[in-house]
């Protein structure tokens, strides 16, 4: 998903989640790209300069990688046991 907007309430509370794009850096951040986990909560912030931005639109979904059919893969919890798919 990309959101152009550059001051947002996501965007200050989890600082941490925002990654490094040299080019944004020194062109100018004109937007975010925000990567969602399977669940849809936000995991990564990109900064994105207005020459890496396709389209005029304010909000808009971007392409994402296709998942195969079948089960969702194990994946290890906090705790160390693996927790199946459904």
């Amino acid at each position: 998903m990309f959101v152009r907007s550059t001051n947002f309430p996501y965007l200050k509370r989890y600082a941490a989640l925002v990654l490094p794009n040299p080019k944004a850096e020194k062109e100018g951040v004109a937007g975010y790209e925000i990567t969602l986990n399977y669940n849809g909560v936000a995991f990564a912030l990109m900064p994105r300069a207005a020459s890496e931005i396709p389209g005029k639109a304010r909000c808009q979904l971007l392409p994402s990688m296709k998942l195969k059919p079948g089960p969702i893969p194990a994946v290890t919890s906090l705790f160390g046991a693996a927790v199946a798919g459904n």
